[in-house]
């Protein structure tokens, strides 16, 4: 049987229930970490894009 930090004991059940959202939230993180590279992904291949096509009309950036 293991403990709270508190001292009262907990249940297999609420072990494997806190097992569960724990791995939840790692799903969760790990998706919102692959949606951010994504959206990085796409902004720089409309960068990519975009700094020809402004270059062919004779735009030039001020960065």
């Amino acid at each position: 049987m293991s403990f709270t930090d508190e001292g009262t004991p907990t249940s297999k059940v609420e072990q494997g229930i806190g097992g569960k959202v724990a791995k939840l939230e790692s799903d969760e993180a790990e998706l919102a970490r692959m949606g951010y590279k994504q959206e990085l992904k796409r902004d720089l291949g409309l960068l990519q894009v975009k700094l020809p096509y402004d270059v062919a009309l004779g735009q030039t950036s001020n960065h």
